[in-house]
């Protein structure tokens, strides 16, 4: 379990990766190696300490890359499911941009039918103006051309 600042007592000593003395700082105990760090030195602050259950520093980390900050199991559930949030986010999302790409096809291909519909009702208008006067096209064509 990570020590924190307050189990500090020499000030004379020095600490961390900048080799200062407390100095009345923030600090954190590497659980390997057992070197105090202050937490402005490695970007840990006294409130997020609070949920750290094995603290490991980057010297550690270096020489036995499978060493991790292990936090309380709690956080840990919270932070899976903050995860778990920011995925279905990510799925919905996907969801509704290809939704939206589905529309516009749907759209295209309704356009493209309705264009095709209004070409046959014309063609049926036509035609059945020409049935109810009793004449198709090339008649009705052949009269104008009479006329002029």
């Amino acid at each position: 379990m990570s020590l924190t600042s307050e189990t500090v007592s020499h000030e004379d000593d020095k600490y961390c990766i900048c080799r200062a003395s407390y100095g009345n700082k923030f600090m954190i105990a590497c659980d390997s190696c057992e070197e105090w760090f202050h937490g402005s030195c490695i970007n840990i602050n006294s409130e997020q300490a609070k949920d750290v259950d094995q603290y490991y520093c980057p010297f550690c980390k270096e020489k036995d890359p499978s060493l991790k900050t292990v936090y309380k199991k709690s956080k840990e559930k919270d932070r899976d499911k903050q995860k778990e949030k920011l995925k279905d986010k990510h799925k919905e999302k996907l969801k509704r941009k290809e939704k939206r790409r589905e529309d516009k096809r749907n759209r295209i291909a309704f356009d493209s039918d309705s264009e095709e519909e209004v070409d046959q009702s014309v063609s049926k208008r036509k035609f059945d103006h020409s049935e109810e006067h009793g004449k198709d096209e090339r008649t009705l064509k052949q009269s104008v051309d009479d006329m002029t």
